[in-house]
This record gives structure tokens, sequence and C-alpha cells, in this order.
């Protein structure tokens, strides 16, 4: 279990840099797999913070990424 002040911490990192953090699963660069023989995805983190108000959303997506 991640202890609170990492993942406040995370989450601050990506509200000020208004970003996305890519989040995989197994080594961290394969897809997310929710069940046996599931579609695979690509989770983003997303983060917010309103006053004293915290926001870590998880984004999935099934689209391929590629490079430009």
């Amino acid at each position: 279990m991640m202890d609170l002040t990492i993942i406040e911490t995370l989450l601050k990192f990506i509200a000020i840099k208004e970003s996305l953090m890519l989040l995989g699963g197994g080594s961290g660069k394969d897809p997310l797999i929710f069940q046996t023989n599931g579609t695979p995805y690509r989770g983003f983190l997303d983060g917010r913070i309103k006053n004293k108000q915290y926001q870590l959303i998880l984004r999935l997506s099934n689209m391929e990424l590629k490079k430009t």
C-alpha cells in the first residue's frame, strides 16, 4: 500500500505540470487488464487540486499509442 504522502506528492506534481502520467501494468509498460482475457487498456493519471481538495483520476483508453 502506498503512503498517503507519496500519493499527495505525485498528485501535486501532475497538477502543477498540467499533464497526465502513463500508468502501466506488469513492468510498467504493459497495458492494464482487469480480467482474464479482458480488453487491454492504457491508464493515465490526472490530478487536480482546488483549495484543500484533491482529486486523482484514472482515465482509461483502449486506443493504441504511437510516437509521432
